[in-house]
This record gives C-alpha cells, sequence and structure tokens, in this order.
C-alpha cells in the first residue's frame, strides 16, 4: 500500500481537501522510491471524491476512471509536484479483435492480460471475476516467473513456491479458504525455521519458502514438499497460479490459441487474422 499524498485528484492537495473526502484507487507502481518518473498504472477505482463506486459493475468502474483521469491529463501534465504520474491502463472489448490487440499492446512493458467480469463489483484480494493470463509475448516477465519458479540454480529440478504454515507443519495457500497443499513433520525443520514460527507475530505461523517435486491437480496437492527458508516479507502463492507455473513449466498452458477458442474462433481463423 501506498501513503496518503498529495495529487491533483479530488480532494488531492491541502487546498481542495473536505474532511472525509478521498480518492481510493488499485494502482500497479513502477518505478523505485525516490525516482522522479515514478508511474501509478491505474486499474481500477474504489472511491472518487467521497463516493463509494466499488459495489459498481466493473464495466462502469473502468469506464469511469478512465473518463476522469483523462480529464485531469492537462493539470497532470503541468503540475511538477506531485510525485505520481496517473496512466489509466488500457482496457478493451472480450471480442476476437479486442483481445488481440490487447495482446499486442506495446504502450507500456506488460505483464500479461487482465480478465474482469463485466457486471462484477470490486472484490479485494483473490476472485473468480477477474483473472491473469500471460504468455511470453504478453508478459515480458513470463520467462522470469517460471525460471524463478524452477530456481535458476536449482539442478534437482524441483519447483518452488512462497506459501503459509502453521507451526503443527501445515502448508496452505493464500486462496479463500486457504488450500490445504502438504502437511510437514515439525521434527524436520531446521533451526531458522523452527525460530521463525515460534517468534511469528501470527500465533498460527508465517510466510516461508518451499520445493517441490510434482502437483497433483485432481488431490490439490503439493508433492515431496520440503521448507527451505522463513520470508521477511511476500505474499503467498495461490493454487491457481501453482498450476498455472506447473503447466507452462510443462509445455502445457493455457495458450492464445485457446483462449480464442474459448471466445469462438478457432486456430486456423487467427492464422488467417495474422496473416492478414
Amino acid at each position: 500500500l501506498v501513503s496518503p499524498f498529495c495529487s491533483p485528484l479530488p480532494d488531492g492537495s491541502r487546498r481542495t481537501r473536505r474532511r472525509g473526502k478521498v480518492c481510493v484507487l488499485d494502482c500497479i507502481l513502477d518505478g523505485e522510491r525516490g525516482d522522479a518518473n515514478q508511474t501509478l498504472f491505474v486499474l481500477d477505482c474504489l472511491q472518487w471524491s467521497g463516493c463509494s463506486i466499488s459495489e459498481c459493475s466493473a464495466e462502469f468502474r473502468l469506464f469511469w476512471i478512465t473518463e476522469r483521469i483523462n480529464e485531469m491529463q492537462e493539470s497532470m501534465s503541468s503540475n511538477k509536484i506531485e510525485p505520481y504520474k496517473f496512466v489509466v491502463v488500457p482496457t478493451f472489448d472480450c471480442t476476437h479483435e479486442g483481445f488481440l490487440e490487447a495482446y499486442n499492446y506495446q504502450g507500456f512493458l506488460k505483464d500479461g492480460l487482465m480478465f474482469y467480469c463485466k457486471l462484477a463489483p470490486y472484490a479485494a484480494g483473490l476472485s473468480p471475476l477477474a483473472l491473469l493470463w500471460k504468455d511470453s509475448t504478453s508478459s515480458a516477465l513470463h520467462g522470469d516467473a517460471i525460471l524463478e519458479a524452477a530456481g535458476a540454480a536449482n539442478t534437482n529440478n524441483k519447483m518452488s513456491t512462497t506459501l503459509f504454515m502453521d507451526r503443527d507443519g501445515s502448508v496452505f495457500t493464500s486462496d479463500s479458504p486457504p488450500l490445504l497443499v502438504s502437511r510437514l513433520s515439525p521434527a524436520s525443520f531446521t533451526r531458522p525455521i523452527s525460530s521463525s514460527l515460534s517468534s511469528a507475530s501470527n500465533s498460527s505461523g508465517g510466510l516461508f519458502r518451499f520445493e517441490y517435486e510434482e502437483l497433483d491437480e485432481s488431490k490439490g496437492q503439493l508433492v515431496g514438499v520440503r521448507c527451505v527458508r522463513p520470508m521477511k516479507s511476500g505474499m503467498a502463492d495461490c493454487w491457481t497460479k501453482l498450476v498455472f507455473l506447473h503447466r507452462a513449466r510443462a509445455g502445457e498452458e493455457l495458450s492464445l490459441f485457446d483462449i480464442l477458442a474459448g471466445i469462438g474462433e478457432s486456430a486456423m481463423e487467427v492464422e488467417r487474422h495474422e496473416a492478414g
């Protein structure tokens, strides 16, 4: 989370601020702390000038924030004091043409494509109403993510992940409710792992890095799990991310052609589109 800061948004400065009136946006921050060109890529809008729109449809929220930010571009570009530049991530209709336009979009460095349910309200955290998909073309970081999961220096052919672990050795994903994917014996923990569990502020455990040999989709389990080290920060992975990376590593990931076929366009039609 970014702390509240002054901005050209409504009620965003000392001059325009009104008690209890704020704007709340869902963004991705690009740039290091202190950079002069830090950019907030706006994904969604929860509240605008004190008015909550989080229960409105995704289609309305995305239209609303795009229009509002576009209206303010002139004042934003002329303001040299504000710490961040606001850029609304463009949206496309989920048609054959819209998907391919998003897929080939080069306006900034992408890390995949987000699919929203048009009628859905805003949901914090994981939700089946907002899904992320990526491949090597739509994400410049996709290959790095697979290498990270496999471990760049990993010579034993194991995958790695970050998950929650309780003091009794139960290992969980970040899903809601959490998915129990493995159970380890506390007797097998190294001293740093045991110390981290006993000193965790969360009485139920903490965040750890794991290695595993296999992923069993049918049982929702990880096989051959070993706890490597405690994590000081970060987020636990969800089950769908584990499955996605597992399939990508095996060359079985959901492809561009699979998605277009789901929209209703066959692979042959895609090839004709690309050739044209």
